[in-house]
Order: C-alpha cells, then sequence, then structure tokens
C-alpha cells in the first residue's frame, strides 16, 4: 500500500521502548542490526533470514549466536519487507518499493538475481508466502487492478494473475507490507489455495485465489482508514486467523483479531487480540501466537479468545519445520518464543483411582512450561521423560505393570510435582451411545434410577471396579482433553453410574475379571453419525455439507420460521388434565412428536408479591416457551439439551398481583418429550418462599412435528457430523482400551439404509483411530411405541443394527424381553448388561459360556408352510409365549399373524388361509411379541426371510 507505507516508514520504523514486565516469554538472540526488521524466514531453530530497512539483509545457521549480511550489493538503500527460505540456501528477498523487486539466491546469499521487478512509480509489494513450490506475491493497485503474481517453481519464474479474474479493488484497498504475513498459501490436496489480507478501504477484506479463478469475502475487521485493516494471516488445517486492527491506535483490541473455518464464515474474536497485531502463527492445532508492535497475545482455542502475554513488541513472526517460533522488530530486536510459564498438569483420564491397561504402554499426555522436561516415576520401576513441546504439551510412552494394585504416578516438572494415587492394573472398557446408555443407576439427575435400584446401590460395593463418566462436550475440531474424574464404585458413589455399564462391569468383576475400569462417554438423544471421525464419514456424501462450525447464514430464517408456524397453529383436540411432571409416554401421547401446550392459573403468595422470583420447572424434553400471562416470560431452543433444568427470573413487576395463568408450551422434535424432571424441581421461589408446581395441569395438543416446518439443527448442537468424535472420543485416543459397548440407534430411526452402513463404518472408524481391533458389543434397540412406523422403521433399524454382525469381533444384545411400550428408557437395565458382559466373556475373554440367543439362517417350504432354521450355540432353539410375533406373506408381499410350532431343531411357520407362503418375519414391529429363545433364556433377535 503505497501511501500507507510510507506511513509505516514514518511512524513505526522509529525505536520505542517497551516496558516489560515479569518473565519474558521470548529469549532474545544477538542484534544483527539496529534497523526495523520486518520480513523473517525460519527454515528451523538453527537457520534463520530477516530483513529490513536501509538494505538489512541477515542469514543465521547457529540460531541467532552469529550473523551474516547477505544483501545484495546493489541494495543498500532498500527496503527489505519479507524474506522467503527454502533451506540455509535457497531464499527469497523482496524490495516493497521504488523500484518493486523480488531477488532469489540459490547459494546462501553470496549471488542474488532478479526474478520479478516493476519499475512503475505506484508498484509497490506487500508480501510473498509459499507452501512447498507453490507462492504468491501481491502488490498494491495500479489501474484499478491488483498485482498478483504466483510461482510453481520455488519463485524461480512468476505468472502474472489476470485482472480479469481477480476481484476488482475498493475505493483505497490495498494491503500491508507490516511483516510479510498479509499473503498466505497453503494446500487443499495437491491444489495450492492462496490468501490475502487487506485493508484501507470501507471494508476489510479476505481474498481468495485457487486454480487461476480468485474470490473475495467480507473480514470483520477494523475498516475505513489508511491505518485499518488486516495485517497477518494464519491458515491452518482447522482454519483461517487473521490478525490486524488499527496501527494508528495500537492499544486499541476490540476488532484486532478474527477467525473462522472457511473463507467466508470469518467471525469476530472476543475481545480482539489484546491491541493492534501484525502476524500470527499457530503453534499446535489448538494454539495460536500473534505479535504487534506493542505486544504479544497467545489464543488456546483456534483463535476464538486470546490473552496478552508480554508487552514486548515484534512486526513480524514465523515458524520453522521442526516447530521452532521467532520474531523480529523494531532496532533489530530477534527473538525466539520459549512459550509460557503455566502449571505442570497430566490429561484427565490419568486421575486417582484410575485403572491402567495391565502389562501395555499407554500414552500419557499432559501441558506445563515450554522446554522444561516431565519425569514420570511409577511406583511399579518404571520411570520415562519427556520434553515439553513449544506450544506447552508433552507426551510420553508408560509402560504399565501387571494386573493389580493400588500404585502411585509420581509427574515432576521444573519444581513442580504431581502425585496420582490410587491406581490399578486392569481392563479398562470404553461405553458410549445416547440416553439409554447414558441413563444412571440410581435416581439422579434425569434418570428415574432403574428397577430395584434402592437395592442395587446397597450392594454396589465393589471397590476395584472404577468409573470415569465423561462430561458432555459437542467440539468443532478434536479437543485435547475431557473433563471427569475417576470414581471408585461404592453404595454411596455409585447413584450416577451408567446402569448399562454398571451392570456390565459388575458381571464381569463377579467373573473374576477385576480390577476393572469403565469409561462412559455418552450423549442421550445423539446420532450415529456424530460420534465418527471425519475420515470415518468420507463414504458419506451426505454428511459432507454441513461442516461443524460452519456459518449457515438461513438456519437463523428457518428456525423463526419454524416458531412463527407454531405461534399460527391452533389447538388440535380437547383440553386433558394431566399431571406434570411427566413425559408424554406416560400421559397418554406416547407416538406424538411436534407441540404441547400446558395450562395452570397460579396463585402467588403475599410473600412471593412484588420480589424477584425463579420459575424452577425440572428438564424439558426437547424445547419450551414460557408465557407469563399474556407475555413471554423466557424460551429454550436448544436442540439436544433436553435433559437440562429450566430456572427463568421472573421480574419483581410481573409478581406484584394475586393470580396468573402460567401457560407452557413444549416442543419434542423426536423420541420422548414432557417434564421428565422430578416434582420437587417444579416451583415458583423466592428466598424461603416456595410455590410447588407439581400437580394437576391442563394440556391441549397444537401441532404433531410433521405440519410444521423442518427444525433447522442447532448450529453448536451434538447432531451434527463428528462433533461429539471431537469433544468426547478423539481426546482419549490412542488409550488402550480393552474393548467398547455401545447402545445407540434410537435417533437413527428414521434413515435405517444408511444406518446398515453408517454403525459398521463408525466401528471401522473407531478401530482405526485407537490402532486396535477393539472388540465392540452392542445393544439392538429395545421395544417402545414410537407411534410413527410407517414402513416398520423399528424393526428396519434393528435389522440395519444386525449388519454390523458380519463385522469381527462384535456381538449385539437383543432387548426384545426388556423394553417398556410407554417409556423410550426401560427401567429394566441389568439384562442390557448382563448379556453385553456374556458376549465379553464369551468372545473376548474366550470362556465357553453361552453369550447369545438363535439366529435364523434359513428358509425353506414345506407345503402351505415355512420351516426356519437357526444357529444355536448352547442348546436347541426354543419357543415360548405360545410362538408369538411370526407373520407370513404370499408373493404380494401382504403379511399376516402365523402360529409357530418346534420340529426338531426348526421352526414351523404356518397362517391360516395361506397356501403358499413365501416370506417369513419375526417380531417385526416397535413393540413386537416375541417368542425364540435357548434355554440360557437369550432371546433370538428379529429377522426377515425369504424363499429363493
Amino acid at each position: 500500500m503505497l501511501d500507507l507505507s510510507r506511513m509505516w516508514l514514518l511512524s513505526f520504523f522509529v525505536p520505542f521502548a517497551v516496558a516489560q514486565q515479569g518473565p519474558t516469554p521470548w529469549q532474545p538472540l544477538t542484534p544483527p542490526t539496529q534497523q526495523s526488521l520486518r520480513g523473517l524466514a525460519v527454515v528451523d531453530a538453527k537457520t534463520l533470514w530477516v530483513g529490513g530497512a536501509a538494505g538489512s539483509l541477515w542469514r543465521t545457521t547457529d540460531g541467532g549466536a552469529s550473523w551474516h549480511d547477505v544483501a545484495p550489493k546493489d541494495a543498500t538503500a532498500c527496503d527489505f519487507r519479507d524474506v522467503e527460505a527454502f533451506s540455509a540456501e535457497v531464499a527469497l528477498a523482496m524490495v516493497a518499493g521504488q523500484p518493486a523487486r523480488l531477488y532469489r539466491t540459490t547459494d546462501a546469499g553470496r549471488s542474488w538475481t532478479v526474478v520479478l521487478q516493476d519499475e512503475r512509480k505506484e508498484a509497490f509489494f506487500d508480501g510473498i508466502a509459499f507452501a512447498g513450490d507453490h507462492g504468491v506475491l501481491f502488490g498494491d493497485p495500479i489501474d484499478g487492478a491488483f498485482e498478483i503474481f504466483t510461482s510453481h517453481d520455488r519463485g524461480a519464474s512468476w505468472q502474472r494473475e489476470a485482472k480479469e479474474r481477480l476481484p476488482v479493488p475498493l475505493a483505497g484497498e490495498a494491503a500491508f507490507a507490516a511483516s510479510g504475513t498479509c499473503v498466505a498459501v497453503t494446500r487443499v490436496g495437491d491444489q495450492p489455495v492462496f490468501f490475502v489480507g487487506t485493508g484501507g478501504g470501507a471494508r476489510s477484506r479476505l481474498l481468495r485465489g485457487s486454480g487461476g479463478t480468485w474470490s473475495a469475502s467480507d473480514l470483520p475487521l477494523p475498516a475505513g482508514a489508511a491505518s485499518r485493516g488486516a495485517f497477518g494471516l494464519a491458515p491452518g488445517a482447522h482454519g483461517v486467523v487473521a490478525v490486524g486492527g488499527d496501527y494508528a491506535a495500537p492499544a486499541v483490541a476490540a476488532g484486532t483479531a478474527a477467525f473462522g473455518d472457511s473463507f467466508d464464515a470469518m467471525r469476530v474474536a472476543d475481545d480482539g487480540a489484546g491491541g493492534f497485531r501484525s502476524a500470527a502463527v499457530w503453534l499446535s492445532e489448538r494454539d495460536l501466537l500473534a505479535v504487534g508492535s506493542h505486544g504479544t497475545s497467545l489464543s488456546a482455542d483456534r483463535g476464538a479468545t486470546w490473552r496478552p502475554v508480554s508487552d514486548l513488541g515484534f512486526h513480524a513472526l514465523g515458524s520453522g519445520s521442526d516447530g521452532s517460533v521467532f520474531a523480529c522488530g523494531a532496532d533489530g530486536r530477534v527473538a525466539r518464543w520459549r512459550g509460557i510459564a503455566q502449571p505442570l498438569s497430566v490429561q484427565k483420564l490419568f486421575g486417582d483411582h484410575m485403572v491402567l491397561p495391565p502389562s501395555t504402554t499407554v500414552p500419557m499426555r499432559g501441558r506445563g512450561t515450554a522446554g522444561a522436561e516431565v519425569a514420570v516415576d511409577a511406583s511399579w520401576g518404571k520411570q520415562v521423560t519427556a520434553r515439553i513441546a513449544s506450544d506447552g504439551t508433552w507426551s510420553c510412552a508408560l509402560p504399565t505393570p501387571d494386573r493389580g494394585g493400588p500404585f502411585t504416578l509420581t509427574v515432576a516438572s521444573d519444581g513442580e510435582t504431581l502425585r496420582i494415587v490410587d491406581v490399578l492394573a486392569g481392563d479398562v472398557w470404553l461405553a458410549s451411545g445416547q440416553s439409554n446408555m447414558e441413563m444412571e443407576l440410581g435416581k439422579h439427575g434425569w434418570s428415574p434410577g432403574v428397577r430395584d435400584y434402592e437395592r442395587e446401590l446397597a450392594s454396589a460395593n465393589h471397590p476395584q471396579l472404577r468409573c470415569f463418566t465423561v462430561a458432555k462436550n459437542a467440539a468443532d475440531t478434536p479437543a485435547d482433553d475431557v473433563v471427569g474424574e475417576w470414581v471408585v464404585c461404592s453404595p454411596a458413589t455409585a447413584a450416577p453410574f451408567s446402569a448399562v455399564a454398571y451392570f456390565f462391569a459388575r458381571d464381569l468383576m463377579q467373573a473374576g475379571k477385576g480390577p476393572l475400569g469403565i469409561v462412559v462417554s455418552s450423549w442421550g438423544g445423539t446420532v450415529c453419525e456424530a460420534w465418527a471421525s471425519p475420515p470415518g464419514l468420507a463414504a458419506f456424501p451426505e454428511f459432507g455439507g454441513a461442516k461443524p462450525g460452519s456459518a449457515n447464514p438461513a438456519r437463523e430464517q428457518r428456525r423463526l420460521a419454524f416458531w412463527d408456524a407454531i405461534e399460527r397453529m391452533a389447538p388440535s383436540g380437547p383440553a386433558v388434565d394431566v399431571q406434570v411432571p411427566g413425559s408424554f409416554s406416560a400421559t397418554g401421547l406416547a407416538d406424538f412428536d411436534g407441540v404441547v401446550q400446558y395450562e395452570r392459573r397460579l396463585d402467588l403468595p403475599a410473600g412471593l408479591r412484588g420480589k424477584d422470583s425463579w420459575l424452577e420447572l425440572g428438564a424439558i424434553d426437547d424445547m419450551d416457551v414460557v408465557y407469563w400471562g399474556a407475555e413471554q416470560l423466557a424460551a429454550s431452543d436448544d436442540d439436544g439439551v433436553w435433559d437440562r433444568p429450566r430456572r427463568y427470573r421472573v421480574p419483581a413487576a410481573w409478581t406484584d398481583r394475586a393470580t396468573v395463568d402460567l401457560r407452557i408450551r413444549v416442543v419434542d422434535t423426536g423420541g420422548e418429550g414432557g417434564f421428565t424432571g422430578a416434582p420437587a424441581t417444579l416451583r415458583l421461589v423466592a428466598g424461603d418462599v416456595a410455590v410447588p408446581l407439581a400437580g394437576s395441569w391442563r394440556r391441549t395438543v397444537h401441532a404433531p412435528i410433521s405440519a410444521l416446518p423442518r427444525w433447522p439443527a442447532r448450529a453448536g448442537g451434538p447432531n451434527r457430523p463428528s462433533v461429539l468424535w471431537n469433544g468426547m472420543i478423539a481426546p482419549l485416543v490412542p488409550f488402550p482400551f480393552t474393548g467398547a459397548i455401545w447402545y445407540q440407534g434410537e435417533s437413527n430411526r428414521a434413515r435405517h439404509e444408511q444406518y446398515a452402513r453408517l454403525f459398521p463404518a463408525m466401528i471401522e472408524d473407531w478401530r482405526r483411530a485407537f490402532g486396535t481391533p477393539l472388540p465392540f458389543f452392542f445393544v439392538q434397540i429395545a421395544p417402545f411405541g414410537y407411534g410413527d412406523e410407517g414402513e416398520g422403521r423399528t424393526a428396519l433399524l434393528r435389522e440395519a443394527q444386525a449388519a454390523a454382525l458380519a463385522l469381527p469381533r462384535t456381538g449385539m444384545a437383543v432387548t426384545l424381553d426388556c423394553g417398556d411400550a410407554r417409556d423410550i428408557h426401560p427401567t429394566w437395565k441389568q439384562p442390557v448388561g448382563s448379556r453385553l458382559a456374556a458376549l465379553a466373556r464369551a468372545r473376548h475373554y474366550g470362556e465357553p459360556i453361552p453369550c447369545e440367543g438363535p439366529r435364523a439362517i434359513g428358509v425353506t417350504a414345506n407345503d402351505d408352510s415355512l420351516v426356519v432354521t437357526f444357529a444355536t450355540s448352547h442348546g436347541p432353539v426354543q419357543l415360548v409365549n405360545d410362538g408369538a410375533g411370526f407373520e407370513l406373506a404370499g408373493a404380494d408381499g401382504k403379511f399376516v399373524p402365523a402360529r409357530a410350532r418346534l420340529d426338531g431343531g426348526t421352526v414351523v411357520v404356518r397362517a391360516d388361509g395361506l397356501k403358499e407362503p413365501k416370506h417369513v418375519r419375526y417380531a417385526w414391529a416397535a413393540v413386537p411379541r416375541w417368542s425364540i429363545t435357548e434355554a440360557d433364556g437369550f432371546p433370538g433377535a428379529p429377522f426377515r426371510l425369504s424363499l429363493p
């Protein structure tokens, strides 16, 4: 930017003093010059090149202990604004203007060749950038067009981009030759993608070029003056970050950073980057470093938020192939980033009472002060060390002891010591899925407790069984860690444990498999694709259009259309009295998804009137709108938080009356709906005065979900591809789990054909990520009266689940006999956990025990009957319940009820009046009748078979 660059020359090239407070994260190097430096190229920790004013061009190959003047002999008055180096020998040096020129050397600066030059007085080069052989050089507009050159041979030759394919510059728009980082290059596959950040015009913009085609999008950074805009870009695997601001007001923090995971979806960072910043680099997949003339800032969340970490200022910033990071600035200042002193920490999975897999090696991770050494000392006689990287992370491979314990781990670094006590060595299983895996053992949270939970809790005394429950986290990119802690199983602690996981682990403990750890990572109401990684979904292009975190400007319009349609809907039936709290399935609406309104006249006691109050409603599934009289009081329209208790403030002005008509609209988008909290959680309270709200309410049905516009899933919700993998599974990789158990599928019922491919793909995805053929045992979804069966979607989903049995080391627990037609969360979880444990004992531990029911493998015709053959593992097939659950169909495919009888090891099925049956199916309904079993009590799975 011609005029602006001269302003830089007059202002920021003037040396200034910086007050430094506390220990600095920068290690100063010997200055090669007193001139201001703005060009920086880092090859590695030993080799870097710097350039600046008055012909300054320097190179070091010993990490800055000594410097060599490598400037071209004809460039003593040049202003080197950018340097790009490919090695200690090959580099490019850019002169901004008068004339604008690009030099290239292949012999460590002993000789230079001019490979690009523009003699026009308006010519001004702003920056160069390369990714491998591919590079871009950006210059300010001349005659109404940007000057952009690209190279595909490391700068040996350059081609001007066609002006007609470039965005048209705004009035006053150009780029900033402030750090050489206003331009950047990354790769998408083999294709280079060029980026340029601009300013000076009415809007700051981000230009993007690929394959000769360029486009522009607005950046949420300051604009409207020659000193404002985007000064530095940092594209990475997880998006693009832009830094800048107003160099004329360097202390102003607002609007100095923007981030986004796509070119046209940039968002402004909260509170900016701590002031004007001219360059940024990625330290890791999560962490970024930014510098400006008046300070240094760090981001630990990919650019969303920043914190100043030093008031030492720099102009340019660069990172090497080995991760080393350097900066340069005024007065010839050059420094190496050595990191922020931070407390020593260990990944949450490594905590007191943990269970370590025995006789193997586990990856142990944590954070600490960059450059320091971490020593891990295990009481079983193993010691390992690690060096903390520049981004503050460390990792090591820890050999584990034989089964037993307790043991102790000591982690020490730089004077800090952490002790991890009561460690056991034993098998560790991963339990995941949706709400039927999440459902707690006791009466805890939204869970009513399993059948006989008081007795189960009283006997839950298993000190060698430990549970780690992963906190819910839907993340757009892979998280570094999870939140949770290990809990020793006892009657006092077991209530929050996953019931299915507990009964699974308890049976294994009773079978002598202890010590045992169970890591529960589950989230109710979630879809399978949320638990798979992006590579795991590569074969499913239907999930590629909604990249996690991508902006969706149409969502708000769809959301408003959804709620507007609800407002226009009149009641579709009479008002009835119901008890609140109560789920839809428990109050006569088991087959309903949609909008239901609850009403009650509320008497306000004198002690509550005219006071700020809190309306507490317990958990509501899924969303709600609350009306206080004629006014809307509050609403919750976040999908995926069906188990979150609602608590809304009622202003004092609204309670200054004797009575109020309270209306609550509950919107259920699928599965269960209604009020799911305990009665005591529903109340209106102010101080010591509380009005109970549990009891009789009037309820009207307004609209089925099918009559409304499609609800747009919340941008940050859990039902998006890969977000639960990112937040709740990826941070556990590659911990060597013994195996996995899984209970999920209800939320994918409407997509059975896809699920038949998706579920096995997810299993294989996990196995690839963990690097082991992880044993994987899962639960076939239980009977429940969904009421939206259509073509039998529940039976089809069960069939799709069974398709995963084609994979080795899998097994399926059938639950036809332990469901509840009125409750999607059946409380009889004991047999579910026991059947999963039986699968593990038989198929992983190799015990000769029964683990599954009969499996239908073939069908033949016998006059007017069909004969079904079965594979069994322990004894012949048996029929109970009078052979119920069978249906036959002829060539027309119309099924009719049929009778079944045993004939040796086969089942003969016949229907009155059907002479030539062609098809047989069993338990083919959401809540089916069933009869197939073995002597050990394992029920057979639903099936359908046809004659050849």
